[in-house]
């Protein structure tokens, strides 16, 4: 029998209740932001009514307070805030933390209901169901715009948030769960807080338990849902809102699920709390909650021939100023040259908008960083540029589209550097911390993609990069960058896809995450390197499908799709801490490449050569590719460097085979310390799966290499290597 959940109030309105709601219309704004007597820090322009009564059981009454703007005559969204606390402890006093809400002028809720002593489930649902009819009741008293309620929660608050959003789904307009309960039945043997809760008499009853699980209650009509969950929770384990994922998706609801790497229950680090805030700014923003302008007010012209780098860049300016967080492009066709982004504003590409890059080179005027970097000397231009800013994001369904392929780009082959000065990146952001770039498709850049350089907090999430009408096409590049997530993106490249560097000896590229991404390049998939200055440690690559493009590279050479993962160190630095995980690669000539070099380039005019760096503790897992070409894989270092503690486990291969002794043009395998590192350095030598050379304690645990056709050269070649197999 499925359990219902039903709720009333119990109780006539008293002549109390309803003189609480009138006088919440009298409002006394302040001049500057104040501290309540409950630590909630309210804006100037927001007034506060604690511990209104909005429900009486028995002898229990629920209170809640109230948190409005001050400046709006218009009925405003509301989010009603559940406490968490196992649902048999804590108070709404213990909560606070509402500035994602207080910045784009929602009004806030912060109730309390029934804990476990006083009733067990399903009373807490009641209660969080009874309030938000209270709100719809009384919303014009209480200014709220009844179509736009949203509810949140942590814990035990955000289970109630997500009951009552799939409950009242009709009602509900979106929910944003922090680390909540979804499903009852995995729960309750963790903890003894969810048995009391649930009650003896109902702990055998499935049915019961299941509806009080969010989980069984995802429906086609569930509003969007937030959720932000550490994956290291040791309370509520982390699968279980990759579940409610999981379920939202094959729903068709619009959600997110933003995951704190490493982040336990609620334990969240200062700048992780900052990067949740402002992704729910950014949901905020998807639901077309915060406050925007569009640059058409500023004199845009949705024309290709018609400038608007002036109209788009006052737009931006006005938003920061006032702190006005999106700025919107809408459909149409909006040409421009460089773009300056200020902290705390979101560019916002309506689909069907295409910001277009012109081809006039004035259009784009010389920037040099204070941050020293070795890519100083290469680009000095770019279409989209942010330095020293923060809080910044550029989303949407809209195109950005650099034009690379026109005349104004054509690269001068005469010189060595392929005119890169005179081609601008798309995006370059330099010394900034908290981005998002989510959802966009970036399309054709004159040179580089988008480089994030001496940065920190990066999201790139659902990105579809296309560019290959230039050359150095890279998709994306991560330059001395800490704490970045690369995810659910589709890379299509002619350079290197997704690559790292270390353009300054005091950068490091540290804590990156790539996953779930879709590469194809004609150079190298992913790639560290080969630009090594700094160092580069805990590296993650997991969950990625690489396969060669459709599309002739523009270099001139008869080989493509050269590596599918290519670990280089060249001008000193460390590369360590790497784990590769669950990657399929089709078609690309040598599915591994790691190199020791010793190239030494600085990376300031003037500045010293660094000695050979070290490259150590690398573990590949899980690995099916099928090569093309004759080209090996290789871990390798120069003489006088060792590349260390490498492990390749579950790793299949299938080579084309049908070399003979003619294709042999390397017999004697030459040093090449300074040669530029990349896989083809080693074609024509007598290997045809994996050389080794010059490295310590490699160890090979199930890998197995299959030729389709016989091949005279052995599978695996060594020199000066201790390497250990286990062949399963």
């Amino acid at each position: 029998m499925k359990h219902i959940i039903t709720s009333h109030f119990d109780g006539q309105t008293s002549a109390l209740y309803l003189a609480l709601t009138i006088m919440l219309i009298v409002f006394s704004p302040r001049v500057s932001a104040f501290v309540n007597r409950y630590g909630v820090t309210l804006p100037a322009d927001y007034t506060e009514r604690l511990d209104i009564p909005y429900k009486q059981t028995n002898r229990w009454i629920g209170y809640f307070d109230f948190y409005a703007p001050t400046n709006t005559a218009a009925p405003v969204p509301v989010v009603i805030n559940i406490h968490g606390g196992g649902w048999d402890h804590n108070q709404k006093e213990q909560e606070g933390g509402w500035k994602p809400y207080f910045r784009n002028g929602m009004a806030v809720i912060n109730m309390q209901y029934r804990l476990t002593p006083e009733a067990p489930a399903p009373a807490a649902v009641e209660d969080v169901k009874d309030l938000v009819r209270y709100v719809r009741r009384n919303a014009t008293q209480l200014n709220i715009d009844t179509t736009r309620i949203l509810l949140t929660g942590a814990s035990a608050g955000g289970h109630l948030a997500l009951m009552g959003a799939y409950t009242m789904s009709d009602t509900i307009f979106a929910v944003i769960d922090r680390y909540g309960v979804t499903d009852m039945q995995d729960y309750m043997p963790l903890s003894s807080s969810p048995k009391k809760w649930i009650g003896k008499e109902h702990l055998q009853d499935t049915a019961f338990i299941r509806d009080m699980s969010p989980l069984y209650h995802v429906s086609d009509a569930a509003p969007a849902t937030l959720i932000i969950h550490g994956d290291n929770d040791q309370v509520v384990p982390y699968r279980q809102s990759l579940w409610l994922t999981d379920s939202l998706k094959r729903h068709g609801i619009t959600h997110k699920l933003f995951t704190i790497p490493g982040g336990g229950h609620g334990r969240f680090t200062d700048e992780y709390k900052r990067l949740s805030d402002l992704e729910t700014e950014d949901f905020l923003c998807l639901l077309g909650i915060c406050p925007s302008l569009d640059i058409r007010l500023f004199g845009a012209v949705s024309d290709s021939t018609i400038l608007s780098t002036s109209a788009i860049q006052a737009a931006i300016d006005k938003a920061a100023d006032e702190h006005i967080r999106r700025v919107v492009i809408p459909a149409g066709t909006w040409l421009s040259g460089t773009l300056h982004m200020r902290s705390n504003v979101q560019l916002w590409l309506d689909e069907g908008a295409q910001l277009i890059g012109s081809t006039n080179l004035e259009d784009y005027p010389v920037i040099s960083p204070a941050y020293v970097s070795h890519t100083n000397r290469y680009t000095n231009k770019c279409l989209i540029y942010a330095e020293k800013c923060h809080n910044i994001s550029i989303a949407g369904k809209g195109t950005i589209d650099g034009r690379g392929w026109h005349e104004t780009f054509r690269a001068d082959t005469n010189d060595n550097l392929l005119s890169i000065k005179l081609r601008p990146y798309i995006i370059r952001m330099v010394n900034c911390h908290n981005i998002r770039i989510h959802d966009v498709t970036l399309l054709n850049s004159p040179a580089w993609m988008q480089q994030y350089l001496n940065c920190e907090n990066l999201s790139v999430r659902g990105v579809y990069v296309k560019s290959h009408y230039n050359y150095n096409n890279d998709g994306l590049d991560i330059d001395c960058c800490r704490h970045v997530r690369v995810y659910n993106c589709n890379i299509n490249s002619d350079d290197d896809a997704i690559c790292m560097k270390a353009t300054n000896a005091d950068g490091v590229c540290e804590d990156i995450i790539i996953t779930d991404c879709r590469i194809a390049a004609n150079c190298n998939s992913v790639k560290v390197g080969t630009e090594t200055n700094g160092d580069f440690r805990n590296i993650r690559i997991e969950n990625c499908t690489f396969h060669r493009p459709d599309f002739p590279t523009m270099y001139p050479r008869p080989h493509r799709a050269l590596a599918g993962i290519a670990l280089e160190i060249a001008d000193g630095g460390t590369l360590e801490n790497v784990e590769v995980n669950n990657i399929t690669m089709t078609d690309i000539m040598s599915p591994l490449f790691i190199r020791l070099a010793d190239r030494g380039r600085n990376y300031y005019d003037g500045g010293p050569s660094q000695p050979v760096g070290k490259l150590h503790d690398i573990t590949i897992r899980n690995i099916k590719a099928k090569t093309m070409g004759i080209t090996p894989s290789a871990i390798t270092a120069v003489k006088q460097g060792r590349v260390e503690n490498v492990l390749l486990e579950d790793v299949y291969i299938t080579l084309p085979g049908g070399a003979t002794e003619a294709d042999v043009t390397q017999p004697v395998i030459n040093e090449m310390d300074k040669a530029y590192p990349e896989n083809l350095m080693y074609n024509g030598i007598n290997c045809a799966g994996l050389y080794i050379r010059h490295a310590h304690n490699i160890t090979l645990r199930n890998v197995h290499f299959t030729t389709l056709l016989p091949d005279t050269r052995p599978l695996i070649l060594t020199d000066d290597a201790d390497v250990v197999r286990y062949d399963e």
